[in-house]
């Protein structure tokens, strides 16, 4: 009996689901969670020593450190910037400034690696300021916010089948992110590496404007 009850209750909210005024925000929550596990944030993450090291940023551990604080400080301010100015407008001008500082960073990774007449020691400097920016950024609302609206766009009945799709889908990508990390710095060196992120995080900014109205 409680097998029917449990069967007939999941039919109902694939029916609510796929029918209802579901399917789109699903879909859009679908793109967001599968392109910001590739925008670089858990690369950086998880071989910050070692691609620091190969960008000769001085003391490789230490910016690493630092790195992972300023996600930590951005994450616990996202929550206040949410309330205080509204999901939407903290979303957009995250995505974009994020976007915009990796594309920097691919720029200076460019002239740092071709030897052009920049100083070594400003070049690192600015690099690692923007490396920890973009840190910052990603803390505040490129990793947060899609769980922000996965909690705010379902009704408690879906919630447990959308929460369990996304989930999987986000540690599905992280590892290919993860994995794919070393292979495509070394098939298209650090600076490709970043303007890929780069394009990534383009096209999840501009995924993130579908989400007006909704």
């Amino acid at each position: 009996m409680s097998n029917i009850i449990l069967r007939g209750r999941i039919k109902s909210s694939l029916r609510k689901f796929m029918f209802g005024q579901n399917l789109r925000p699903f879909l859009i929550l679908v793109v967001l969670f599968f392109l910001y596990p590739l925008t670089g944030i858990y690369s950086i993450t998880f071989f910050a020593v070692n691609l620091f090291k190969k960008l000769n940023l001085g003391s490789a551990e230490t910016v690493a450190i630092i790195s992972a604080v300023m996600r930590c400080l951005g994450t616990s301010l996202s929550s206040f910037l949410i309330f205080k100015y509204g999901r939407r407008k903290v979303m957009m001008i995250s995505s974009t400034f994020g976007c915009l500082i990796m594309g920097m960073i691919g720029v200076f990774v460019v002239l740092k690696e071709g030897n052009f007449e920049i100083d070594d020691t400003l070049s690192s400097w600015i690099l690692i300021t923007l490396i920890f920016l973009f840190m910052f950024i990603a803390g505040v609302a490129v990793v947060n916010l899609p769980w922000v609206l996965m909690g705010e766009w379902f009704t408690p009945d879906l919630k447990s089948l959308v929460s369990g799709a996304l989930i999987t889908l986000q540690f599905f990508t992280i590892f290919a992110a993860v994995q794919a990390t070393n292979p495509i710095i070394d098939l298209v060196g650090n600076s490709g590496f970043f303007v890929y992120s780069c394009a990534v995080c383009a096209v999840n900014s501009r995924r993130r404007q579908g989400t007006q109205g909704i």
